[in-house]
């Protein structure tokens, strides 16, 4: 079973990334709108109403980036394999095992004979062809 949590684990690992990435990007999106705020505070007087639309429009191009990264997750999600999916794979895997070693099994005795029967007939290719010679069949 420590398989099965390391395959999950490898699963999951994208998605923890990608929920740091989005936090990552939360934090300088933020950060780029106060530093543009104050770069135009000092050229110009700023009024309630110009902040008032910068922050919306800093909280709309959020909201924009948040959805796709749901996207992201959701199409993430469709793909990953679930823990059923797995002990399926790892029930096949293990049923494919024990047919390999009956068939090993089954297979050791007639390889030894095969084996067995090359050497005889080897031996037997020999004495015809001594056979053969002795009669004057084939000559030296």
């Amino acid at each position: 079973m420590q398989n099965l949590k390391t395959v999950v684990d490898d699963y999951l690992c994208p998605i923890k990334c990608l929920i740091d990435f989005a936090e990552n990007f939360v934090v300088l999106t933020i950060a780029r709108r106060v530093n543009y705020t104050c770069r135009i505070m000092a050229k110009k007087q700023t009024t309630i109403d110009d902040l008032a639309v910068m922050v919306q429009k800093g909280f709309r191009d959020v909201d924009h980036r948040f959805r796709d990264v749901d996207h992201r997750f959701q199409n993430l999600e469709s793909q990953m394999v679930t823990k059923d999916m797995l002990k399926l794979v790892v029930e096949s895997v293990d049923i494919i095992r024990e047919d390999v070693r009956d068939i090993k099994i089954t297979l050791g005795p007639l390889v030894r004979m095969v084996s067995a029967l090359e050497t005889d007939m080897q031996h037997l290719a020999i004495r015809v062809a001594r056979l053969e010679q002795k009669s004057g069949f084939i000559k030296k």
